[in-house]
């Protein structure tokens, strides 16, 4: 069934594009992006969905007083699928080229779950908040709105089915209903649980009914109409969304109340556009209605061609100025080849039959499941990466560590990893992920030397009882960094007797309050004292100490201003991962070494180093691993290498072999103290 084609929502969906093809490009103009809020576009096409799907059902259900729901999910089916195919098969082999094992692990997870409608709950539950940096690198993110909307497709016709049939005049009502509590849900879990609230069905709910409501009344109801009304209003609601676009950015607690501005503005123009105005006229011009119906294809290429320019190119101000002229030409052209050869034919029923697309999107589907389940049984396909990086880059250190039932030690919150529980003696590892970037050397060896062994990581989390990291743009509290996992790591410690506890972490971070040379936008704040944080950290290790604890304090490690191992590979550039030349990468060890001067080292380190020095107590013992790493191999300098191991997986975290040598020092120290424990009995 057709509908009356409404050339301004082409040029609506034209401007929603168009924002979030501008933000995701990252384009800084003077150290502030061009538009921040860009990101509200994928906000304006849910509501144009929810409207135009609605206006379909609801239209048929009218005329014809049934539904047939094969026809919808086949029209979905030839609008969705054959280009999303498409995108991913271009981009697959450009995958396995130039990612790097836990990027293509992470790259097949993506594209599996996009296949079967839920990368949303992927991105979700595995830690990326939206707008993040590493966020830029994930070829296929923005598939999770898709997810969204073909959730909001498979669930959306049974209920106005079902409403219709038995509930009919009740539908506005229900649909306000739905609106208000998925609204009110929203800007709650924009508070307390961002990162689900940003990526879900029932919070973005409201936002695809909001258009559902308007196709709903159309069917009873004259479009507004008035002279006054018709100018007015249109303008207005093209503001509301240039105000959200321009005003908005990605610290915001969204989506929430906030949101109903550019909410709003779509349904003004929705409801009130076409009659002649010239914002409708604007909106139906030729240069924004080929943007509209080319943004489909333009919102499926745009994402992977930034995040695989960036990881191939980014590295140089050639390669920037190289990328800023060649991505835009390359999106355009994949976009108008997709639309015309790719689109049109899919959804052209008297060109392709319904089997023949059957067909075709079936063989795609198998061959896209088969090549990414094959990556996943192979751990990311390692064998591409040389021997002297692939101990490095074939996945996160601090995720290493599994329990017995396969579970990840990195990032709980209770239940606790427990190791050798028969051991002589238990050592706990607490601190952020800089601790458990050593975990599975040092668990290996505490366990061969007969300890027992408990883990408690956090990302960003020190060892902080009764405090809570709070976001200092947003004030809401971290989701995992907060007083209940600290009072439990607490009363963990407490309940043990005689133990060795290791407290660790990015100190430079926590004491200056600056990550690689920008404020961090996070702080402690304490559930119920005054005392500032620092003192509350000092009387929290000398707490342990006093209750017989032997306390090892691990000292700063170097920090370096870029990531070590991506600086290799790109120096290899342009080749390919599997391509690049083993020799000639050994070589490049020694002849372009990654290193920052010892004394930028101390000055970094320095304000950590004098605040540890001050938690006192006969039972703080101090693990300082900076001889391992400065003044060794290259005088006055702290290296991320040696001639054939990095040392160093980041600007930050430990690689295997890092983490073995510094895993030894603190063995050392265990013996040497558990050896003066045992003397002094």
């Amino acid at each position: 069934m057709r509908l009356v084609y409404r050339p301004e929502i082409d040029g609506l969906r034209a401007i929603a594009v168009v924002a979030v093809i501008i933000y995701h490009a990252d384009i800084l103009i003077y150290d502030r992006v061009l538009l921040p809020g860009g990101f509200i576009g994928v906000d304006i096409f849910f509501v144009i969905s929810g409207y135009l799907i609605t206006s379909l059902i609801v239209k048929e259900l009218i005329t014809t007083n049934k539904f047939s729901f094969s026809n919808f999910y086949e029209r979905r089916c030839r609008r969705i699928l054959p280009a999303l195919f498409t995108v991913m098969l271009i981009s697959s082999p450009i995958a396995f080229l130039y990612l790097s094992p836990v990027e293509l692990l992470d790259y097949a997870r993506s594209v599996l779950f996009s296949l079967v409608f839920s990368s949303n709950l992927y991105f979700h539950y595995s830690g990326l908040q939206y707008g993040a940096v590493e966020g830029l690198l994930k070829p296929f993110l923005h598939t999770w709105s898709l997810s969204v909307e073909e959730q909001f497709y498979l669930l959306f016709p049974l209920f106005i089915v079902l409403v219709f049939k038995f509930a009919r005049k009740y539908l506005p009502a229900l649909l306000c209903l739905g609106i208000i509590v998925s609204l009110v849900l929203s800007h709650w879990g924009s508070y307390n649980h961002p990162s689900i609230n940003f990526y879900v069905l029932p919070t973005r709910g409201w936002e695809l009914l909001a258009g559902s409501l308007l196709a709903y009344w159309e069917q009873y109801v004259e479009r507004g109409k008035g002279y006054i009304s018709n100018y007015l209003f249109p303008f207005l609601g093209l503001m509301f969304i240039i105000i959200a676009v321009v005003g908005f950015d990605d610290k915001m607690p969204l989506p929430s109340l906030y949101s109903v501005l550019p909410i709003l503005g779509v349904m003004l123009l929705i409801w009130y556009s076409g009659h002649n105005d010239w914002t409708t006229k604007l909106l139906s011009s030729r240069p924004f209605v080929a943007t509209g119906l080319i943004s489909y294809s333009l919102y499926l290429w745009h994402y992977p061609v930034f995040a695989f320019c960036r990881v191939i190119f980014e590295e140089t101000i050639t390669d920037m100025i190289l990328v800023g002229l060649m991505a835009p030409i390359l999106l355009v052209g994949l976009s108008v080849l997709s639309y015309r050869y790719i689109e049109i034919p899919f959804r052209n029923r008297g060109l392709m039959k319904r089997s023949q697309v059957v067909s075709i999107l079936a063989t795609l589907l198998g061959i896209l499941v088969i090549i990414h389940m094959y990556v996943l049984f192979n751990n990311g396909l390692p064998d591409r990466v040389p021997y002297a990086l692939v101990d490095v880059i074939d996945e996160t250190p601090q995720s290493r560590l599994t329990d017995l039932e396969g579970k990840t030690c990195w990032k709980r919150t209770k239940d606790f990893c427990n190791f050798n529980d028969s051991g002589s003696k238990e050592v706990f590892l607490i601190g952020d992920s800089l601790v458990a970037s050593l975990n599975l050397e040092l668990s290996n060896l505490l366990i061969d030397n007969g300890y027992e062994v408990t883990i408690m990581n956090v990302g960003a989390c020190p060892y902080l009882p009764g405090f809570d990291r709070i976001n200092t743009d947003t004030e809401i509290k971290h989701h995992l960094c907060h007083s209940e996992y600290q009072a439990r790591v607490r009363d963990t410690l407490m309940e043990s007797d005689d133990s060795i506890i290791l407290l660790g972490g990015h100190w430079s971070v926590y004491i200056d309050g600056i990550l690689q040379g920008e404020p961090w936008n996070e702080e402690f704040q304490s559930i119920s004292t005054e005392v500032p944080y620092l003192d509350s950290m000092r009387a929290s290790v000398q707490e342990l100490a006093d209750r017989g604890h032997k306390i090892l304090l691990l000292y700063p490690t170097p920090e370096f201003l870029s990531d070590p191992p991506m600086h290799f590979i790109n120096l290899m550039y342009p080749n390919p991962l599997p391509f690049i030349d083993e020799e000639k990468m050994v070589k490049l060890f020694d002849s372009n070494p990654v290193h920052v001067d010892y004394l930028w080292h101390k000055d970094l380190v320095g304000p950590s180093r004098t605040f540890l020095d001050t938690v006192s107590h006969d039972n703080i013992y101090r693990i300082d691993p900076e001889n391992l790493f400065c003044n060794f191999i290259i005088p006055d300098k702290c290296v991320a290498h040696d001639g054939t191991h990095m040392f160093f997986s980041d600007y930050l975290h430990f690689a295997p072999r890092g983490a073995e040598l510094v895993s030894d020092l603190i063995l050392q120290n265990i013996i040497r103290i558990d050896s003066n424990i045992a003397s002094d009995d």
